[in-house]
């Protein structure tokens, strides 16, 4: 049986959350500690997926990419998801590229023995299940972010969302790796980063992001930051048994 530290442990990442303490404790010996550093790429669109990933700090940006090059993220993932889900579903290679944004660590697992897990478990089933409800949610929030929203309003959101992924107010996160992951030109990210430096919402230098003013980042932002933490919190919550969300403390903290 697993002791309640490294319970803990494990339940830093919100997917594994979800589970009982049998079911963590049927994987547990088979999870490996994982550095995810930056600019690694976890499965490219084609490879055959091996492994489950399940972030506990960093983020992991989840992208597709057309055949002339150009990139369009899909999805942003923290310590609420996971990479590889698709071979969870009958899929078995990666749909799309999956590299690490901002640095962290992460839980690796065979692919076969979650499957294993998923065919004993219900309770695993419905964790998946809710889990992918509010990645589809956040897929087709970010279609509609990228055609409508302005630069400034989209590098907002997504600072906010990593801000929410990792621990205390700076972050390692250059500027083109910000450009990918909301569809913008380098350039156009440099000239947004200053304007939000000048209201004081963030402060930028050497590749290092502060959230100097959160409420005022929240304000530089659009509707699509707060329906995708929405969709989130849903999921989060999907256990009465066992409630969970983004990091409660931290966003409780800001919201004062």
């Amino acid at each position: 049986m697993l002791t309640a530290a490294a319970l803990l442990k494990f339940r830093s990442n919100r997917v594994l959350a979800l589970l009982s303490d049998g079911a963590l404790a049927s994987i547990a010996s088979e999870c490996e500690l994982l550095d995810l550093v930056v600019d690694e790429v976890l499965y490219d669109r084609g490879d055959l997926l091996t492994h489950a990933i399940f972030p506990l700090t960093g983020v992991i940006s989840l992208v597709n990419v057309l055949d002339d090059g150009c990139r369009a993220e899909v999805a942003t993932i923290g310590n609420e998801g996971l990479v590889g889900w698709a071979a969870l579903m009958g899929q078995s290679r990666a749909l799309a590229r999956s590299h690490v944004a901002v640095a962290g660590t992460a839980w690796r697992v065979r692919i076969e023995r979650l499957n294993a897990l998923l065919e004993g478990s219900e309770e695993a089933n419905a964790a998946l299940l809710s889990y992918l409800k509010a990645m589809l949610a956040q897929s087709l929030q970010n279609t509609a972010c990228n055609s409508v929203h302005s630069a400034r309003q989209r590098c907002s959101s997504w600072l906010l969302k990593v801000h929410d992924r990792v621990e205390g107010e700076t972050f390692y996160l250059r500027q083109d790796t910000l450009a990918e992951a909301v569809s913008l030109r380098r350039q156009t990210v440099s000239e947004v980063c200053v304007a939000l430096q000048e209201v004081k919402a963030i402060r930028y230098s050497r590749a290092c992001i502060t959230i100097t003013d959160r409420t005022r980042l929240e304000a530089e932002s659009c509707e699509c930051y707060f329906k995708n933490r929405q969709a989130l919190s849903v999921f989060m919550t999907a256990r009465e048994a066992r409630p969970v969300c983004l990091d409660t403390d931290a966003v409780v903290q800001r919201e004062q």
